[in-house]
């Protein structure tokens, strides 16, 4: 499994290696150059600002399309080959993943920190270590919704051929239906209060009794979610997924 995650990452870090690269430069400029310089400073430190908000959202992309991005290339076969259950080949793709999204949140956050002007060292991701666990498991979640749609995208004949319109259906779909799903959960158990006024205005309140329900059905659904959707993703690629077909 090791040796597994381990090829991954470096797979990955030929791949993008270039983007790592461009941002030690402008993390070397942004920290280097002194902030007293008329005009260069700000422009240097604009560029900066700019650069970190693109590369976390590239690194976000990335991570997004990781799980099932290695899927639509030519060597799948080759890493399909290897002597391992699928499940290490997935949760290897799923760590690996999680890491480039976490590794471009904390470099931008680092990037921005030697940035003085427009108030960006004062940027701080999490809060908490709360705040920093929820961003974490609700991560998890969408890599895993993103994998298990293209798996079951590619698992049955008439999505097969539309892998990549079901696979955004089914992304946008999931995360709706298991909001909706909690949601009313909670309206039942009396968890939240709804009421209706005029003109067509819908107010909901925290049971503030039920604080303790409303945490225990968010623990326990997200961990639910999490197991559910691996052995889901798994059963699927093992049993049904098409490995012959490239694209879609």
């Amino acid at each position: 499994m090791l040796k597994l995650i381990k090829w991954d990452f470096i797979d990955y870090a030929k791949r993008s290696y270039w983007l790592y690269l461009a941002y030690a430069a402008v993390l070397a400029i942004t920290a280097v150059l002194p902030d007293d310089i008329r005009y260069l400073s700000a422009l240097v430190d604009g560029v900066g600002a700019v650069f970190g908000l693109l590369f976390y959202g590239y690194t976000f992309f990335l991570s997004a399309t990781e799980p099932i991005g290695w899927l639509r290339k030519g060597s799948t076969q080759l890493e399909l080959s290897l002597p391992v259950p699928p499940w290490k080949v997935l949760l290897s793709k799923l760590i690996l993943a999680f890491g480039i999204n976490v590794s471009g949140l904390l470099l931008t956050e680092l990037l921005w920190s030697t940035i003085d002007r427009y108030g960006m060292s004062r940027i701080t991701w999490f809060a908490d270590l709360s705040i920093a666990l929820e961003y974490a498991v609700c991560l998890l979640m969408l890599l895993i919704c993103v994998m298990l749609s293209y798996i079951a995208a590619k698992s049955f004949g008439f999505t097969r051929n539309r892998a990549g319109f079901v696979t955004a259906l089914l992304t946008l779909f999931l995360p709706t239906l298991l909001i909706g799903t909690m949601s009313t959960v909670l309206v039942i158990a009396g968890a939240w209060d709804v009421s209706s006024g005029y003109p067509d205005e819908i107010t909901v309140l925290s049971n503030g009794s039920m604080t303790w329900f409303e945490s225990t059905l968010g623990i326990l659904g997200a961990v639910f979610v999490i197991c559910a959707g691996f052995w889901a993703s798994c059963r699927l690629f093992e049993h049904r997924f098409e490995r012959y077909q490239a694209g879609g």
